[in-house]
């Protein structure tokens, strides 16, 4: 499965689109450019006291992650599954 230019590994064989759904709290910070590791362009974040939530775009799709509160956001992170 080819995603935000990093190839996540998925079981079974399959053409045609998928959906994947993500847990926000299940995405965690990566490196830039590490293998598997998706670019998320930041949109907003949404303050939720001890945590927040981060709403972006991976090659136009949305997708939310969490991260801690205090921590700076940049424009773009890059997260893994």
């Amino acid at each position: 499965l080819h995603v935000g230019g990093a190839e996540l590994p998925v079981a079974g064989e399959g053409r045609g689109p998928v959906t994947l759904g993500v847990r926000p709290e299940d995405l965690v910070r990566a490196d830039a450019g590490a293998a598997g590791a998706l670019p998320l362009r930041v949109g907003y974040v949404e303050e939720l006291g001890a945590t927040r939530l981060v709403h972006g775009k991976v090659e136009g799709q949305p997708l939310v992650s969490t991260w801690p509160a205090g921590e700076a956001v940049p424009e773009q992170v890059w997260l893994s599954v």
